[in-house]
């Protein structure tokens, strides 16, 4: 039922992509890319390794006065030595996971599915648009009894543009989204289960111990949010500027019924991006700001077993205590810079990321924070040759540390429950600590292959590297991109 749905959706975002007729596609592109991370500069609870391939299809087309955007993706990845969380996001920001000590490999698929559409029929001043997306994931172990995880999420976002004056529009939109996560019940017969346990957090080091035999775990999370944005394009100036609010909920619940608690998580965004052109000169200066707040309300529950008139037995857990025992918050915030003269290939600027986390468990008192800033300098260089385009970036900087503290609650200690503060907690504090050389190259080749249909054929490669000079090690990412654009 899965496969045959997951194979519409494929053929439904083909023939979005392929089924126009030439003079009504604007832009399309059909991309392949092989994808590589590695080293030992990482969080406990990232990947150890990771190597994926992806796959990409997208188009947008005119039909008439309607606009429509489809795009199908999909991606595959073999992961090693993952430890203490088996869900798909671990650092979202909701401290109930769920994950074991013991590192294991996994495989990982992904796949999603999005159409945006917007129409000029009803009026060229007010531009209705609906956008639309559907992802799943699959997170399993293997050669491994533990839990599998498999992951959808679905978003709708209706939104409203109004055309006030030449080169000004002002939009606004409201999302809704639904997403669910389900840790399946333990199906293998594997003779080893005893050196598995899973570990429930509840955040900054606390946490409770469970058997693998009968887990699993359902998360489900509803969200609401709005936006508006304002872009202008006039005299000599481009800008867009884009504020966002949004709020989600996240329920969860076991086996039985039983849940641990509620996880409520507040986002907001401000994001600027400007181009200036003048006579001789160009500049970009682009900034975004974004802040999360959280808090988790643990739930004290009982189990009921209640017996009906004709002695059938049924259980059910009661909520006999809600209250807050966790908060955390977070931002990033990243600007940047960019000059090039008319003419000249080469263009040079300056980038700047800031990324700050607090976490706090209210009882007993336990709280970690860290924060860095990286500077870096960025140089592009770009050139024609034959037809042929080529272009070059080169980034560079340094990540500075300016906090990373952990304050564990004695009464952690006492209770014998230390084992997250010293093999998660502990590593990260440490590891925030460490300055890191942050180097980002990037090349890219676009070749004409057929004039009649304008198609290219499209060449990319990239690599990042954090090198920390310490026992840390480093941090390696590379892709390799090859695609066509017609």
């Amino acid at each position: 039922m899965k496969s045959a749905f997951r194979i519409a959706v494929t053929a439904l975002a083909l023939s979005i992509l392929t089924g126009a007729q030439a003079q009504d596609l604007h832009y399309g592109k059909v991309s392949l890319d092989a994808f590589t991370t590695s080293g030992g500069l990482h969080r406990v609870q990232e990947n150890g390794s990771e190597n994926g391939i992806s796959l990409s299809c997208e188009s947008d087309r005119r039909l008439g006065k309607t606009d429509l955007y489809g795009r199908f993706s999909f991606t595959q990845s073999r992961i090693r030595d993952r430890q203490f969380c088996d869900n798909y996001d671990p650092f979202d920001g909701n401290p109930f996971k769920v994950g074991s000590d013991n590192a294991g490999d996994y495989t990982s698929q992904r796949f999603g599915f999005e159409v945006k559409t917007s129409t000029l029929r009803f009026s060229d001043i007010f531009i209705p648009s609906l956008d639309i997306s559907y992802n799943v994931g699959d997170l399993s172990r293997i050669n491994d009894p533990r839990s599998r995880s498999q992951q959808l999420e679905i978003s709708v976002r209706p939104s409203l543009s109004w055309l006030f004056s030449a080169g000004n529009r002002l939009s606004a939109g409201i999302s809704f989204g639904y997403a669910k996560e389900k840790m399946l019940k333990l199906s293998s017969k594997a003779e080893n289960l005893d050196r598995y346990y899973y570990y429930e957090m509840k955040g900054a080091g606390a946490y409770s111990q469970v058997g693998i035999i009968s887990f699993s775990r359902r998360y489900q999370l509803f969200s609401t949010g709005g936006d508006i944005s304002f872009h202008h394009n006039g005299h000599g100036m481009e800008a867009i500027v884009k504020g966002s609010l949004s709020g989600s909920g996240t329920s969860i619940r076991g086996e039985a019924g039983e849940s641990p608690g509620r996880y409520d998580k507040t986002t907001a965004g401000l994001s600027g991006d400007m181009i200036i052109t003048r006579e001789k000169t160009k500049h970009r200066i682009s900034a975004t700001v974004t802040a999360r707040s959280g808090r988790a309300t643990e739930f004290f529950q009982e189990q009921r077993i209640v017996t009906d008139a004709r002695g059938r037995v049924d259980q059910y857990y009661e909520t006999l205590v809600r209250t807050v025992r966790f908060k955390n918050s977070d931002i990033y915030a990243t600007c940047s810079y960019l000059a090039s003269l008319k003419g000249n290939p080469w263009s040079a600027g300056i980038r700047m990321d800031y990324r700050a986390e607090d976490s706090r468990y209210i009882l007993p008192e336990t709280e970690f924070n860290w924060g860095w800033l990286l500077p870096a300098g960025v140089l592009k260089y770009g050139i024609r040759l034959n037809k042929i385009d080529m272009a070059a970036t080169l980034q560079g900087g340094w990540r500075i540390p300016l906090s990373s503290g952990l304050d564990i609650s004695p009464a952690l200690e006492t209770e014998g429950k230390m084992l997250i503060a010293d093999k998660v907690l502990a590593p990260d504090a440490a590891l925030f600590s460490t300055g890191a050389l942050y180097i980002w190259p990037e090349a890219k080749v676009s070749i004409p292959l057929r004039k009649e249909y304008a198609r290219t054929l499209l060449l990319g490669l990239s690599g990042e590297q954090l090198h920390s000079f310490s026992a840390h090690g480093s941090r390696i990412e590379g892709r390799l991109s090859v695609g066509i654009a017609f």
